[in-house]
Formats: structure tokens, C-alpha cells, sequence
């Protein structure tokens, strides 16, 4: 991907004060999408392990984010877990978690479906971000629950069963 002109980009990471914005000017009313790519690794040919993106929007509306990834810059997969299209809203920052994945390049395909601006001939999207960063989170492998001790308050016989409902959350792929 050549850098736009004037569009900072490098800014939406590495600089939290001034945001990166990009305004795509359009003929019709009927929403707008932008795609980038951004190198992860710092080494040529290496890659990195993530497990979360986070995104700080500058646009004045409400952006669907995709994310992609590859090893090649050839071939994109979705990250794994992660839904295909998240609503990135205005003045909040959104992390997308997901298993850990290893990555040289990240896609992000953004689209709007309102314009941000509009004249009698043209409509403005204006795209933009203070901030992105690529984390990797430590995640505990294996846990045990351990409850307090039970005691009959009401009852002359000792407890002798209990019953237990129990709610769990598995990601898919996880064993």
C-alpha cells in the first residue's frame, strides 16, 4: 500500500494526540469502503502473535470494521472467534479479542453507510483513527473453582448431596 498524501497514517499508531483522517469523496449516497494493510512484524519475512486489536475511531460516525490477516500478503483469513463485521462507534475505543494468532499483515476493511458531509453533487465519508495497537494477552491455560465450605443453618441431618448449575463459555477450537 503507497501512503496516501497528507493522510499521517503512520500517526493512527504511534501517536495518541493527533488522529489519522482520510476523507473519500463519492458520487452517490450509498455508503463508501476503504481497505488497508498494515506490515505487523518489524522483521522482514518474521511475524508476531496477537490476540487483540484495539481501535480508537476519529470519524464523526459510526465505522463496520473487518479484520483480516495473513502471513504471505497474499492470502487473508478472518482471525478466529471474531465476528465478521464490528460496529466501531464514535468516542469509544473498541478491542477485538480473539485466539492467539500469528500474523505479518493485518487488513482492516471499513465501510460507512451514511455520509458524513453532502453537497448537491458529492458525498463525504471521513474515516479516521486516534490510535491502533496489536497486543497479545496473557491467558490462563487451566483454573479451578474452589467454593466456601456449606453449613446447614435450618436442617438436624447433616448435607449429604448438593447440586450445582454451571455456566460455561468455551471458544471454538479450544479443547
Amino acid at each position: 500500500n503507497n501512503p496516501v498524501p497528507n493522510a499521517w497514517f503512520g500517526f493512527a499508531f504511534a501517536d495518541m494526540v493527533n488522529a489519522w483522517r482520510q476523507v473519500v469523496t463519492t458520487s452517490n449516497g450509498q455508503g463508501c469502503l476503504i481497505e488497508f494493510t498494515v506490515p505487523v512484524s518489524a522483521v522482514e519475512n518474521g511475524s508476531v502473535s496477537i490476540s487483540r486489536i484495539s481501535l480508537a475511531p476519529a470519524s464523526t460516525q459510526p465505522m463496520e470494521v473487518s479484520v483480516f490477516h495473513s502471513l504471505d500478503n497474499v492470502n487473508y483469513l478472518k482471525f478466529p472467534t471474531l465476528s465478521d463485521v464490528t460496529t466501531v462507534n464514535t468516542g469509544r475505543v473498541t478491542n477485538l479479542d480473539f485466539e492467539t494468532t500469528r500474523v505479518r499483515f493485518v487488513r482492516f476493511r471499513i465501510r460507512m453507510t451514511a455520509p458524513t458531509e453532502q453537497t448537491a453533487e458529492s458525498y463525504s465519508y471521513i474515516f479516521g483513527f486516534r490510535n491502533i495497537s496489536f497486543y497479545k494477552l496473557g491467558r490462563v491455560q487451566q483454573s479451578e473453582f474452589y467454593s466456601a465450605p456449606l453449613q446447614a443453618t435450618a436442617m438436624s441431618k447433616p448435607i449429604d448431596m448438593v447440586s450445582m448449575a454451571v455456566t460455561e463459555s468455551i471458544p471454538a477450537d479450544c479443547d
